[in-house]
């Protein structure tokens, strides 16, 4: 069985813990609930059409939602890496502190995706 690997990369991911984590879920219609998405690893390999991938990380959130809008695709990834690319980071748009994000609170905690979106 082939695992689909997420985008994001971290420690802990669960990787080798898919094929395990698929045979000891029930094969029944429905939706897939994560609670904890991380790098979506888990999720992404559900098997289910229909899931809500949840996380108390807003960037995650937000980097899920902007692929999902594809807002973030291939070409812009390529783009954005391009060595002729130049990145004016504007005050509103550089990197904030993770920890100021969770602290936070946020509605937007989880994205609601559907095989093929």
């Amino acid at each position: 069985m082939r695992v689909a690997i997420p985008p994001i990369k971290s420690q802990g991911i669960k990787t080798k813990l898919v094929p395990w984590i698929q045979a000891i879920t029930p094969d029944v219609p429905g939706r897939w609930v994560e609670p904890f998405l991380g790098t979506g690893v888990v999720g992404f390999n559900s098997g289910f059409q229909d899931a809500i991938l949840s996380d108390t990380n807003p960037h995650v959130i937000a980097f899920y939602q902007a692929v999902k809008d594809r807002l973030i695709t291939p070409s812009v990834i390529r783009e954005y890496l391009s060595p002729t690319t130049t990145h004016d980071m504007q005050p509103s748009t550089r990197p904030v502190s993770v920890s100021d994000e969770r602290d936070k609170p946020d509605d937007s905690s989880s994205v609601s995706m559907r095989q093929g979106q």
